[in-house]
């Protein structure tokens, strides 16, 4: 992704740029991208916070998630799950990490946004899965990592 919102597909077998897709609103820095385990989809992200879910077989978009940053402000990080790549997360400037089971796209269901227990929230860096359902993410103040399952957190 680049500064200016467009996502560029390559064909690596080809060596040769399959497609250019513009990210939601115009102007808006791609701030992360994901692709699922099985390759039909991808993830972006944008600095005003909205997320989409892309086809990659039809070079299209297929859900938009957290709108302008309705549910954690800007985005930072996405990583779909490795089981399958039945979930999506989220986190960004708000402190709090959303999930979104695959199968409800179409709905933007949100299953659970998670924020720190204690102290301030401070914005999510990173967020990457760690076996079937734990998710592992790293804030920005102090350096913390937290581990979040969808059922308990623990620090």
């Amino acid at each position: 992704g680049t500064a200016d919102g467009a996502i560029m597909i390559w064909d690596l077998k080809s060596q040769t740029l399959a497609g250019t897709l513009k990210a939601h609103g115009e102007g808006e820095a791609i701030t992360s991208l994901d692709i699922s385990e099985n390759g039909y989809h991808f993830a972006s992200s944008t600095s005003s916070g909205t997320v989409q879910v892309w086809d990659l077989r039809k070079l299209k978009c297929v859900a938009t998630l957290n709108t302008d940053g309705a549910d954690v402000g800007s985005v930072h990080s996405v990583a779909f799950s490795p089981n399958e790549g039945k979930m999506l997360a989220y986190g960004g400037a708000g402190g709090t990490v959303t999930f979104v089971p695959v199968k409800d796209w179409d709905k933007k269901a949100v299953v659970a946004s998670k924020a720190p227990k204690k102290g301030k929230a401070a914005a999510v860096t990173s967020v990457a899965w760690m076996g079937g359902r734990s998710l592992a993410t790293c804030s920005d103040s102090e350096r913390p990592v937290r581990f979040w399952g969808l059922a308990e957190e623990t620090e």
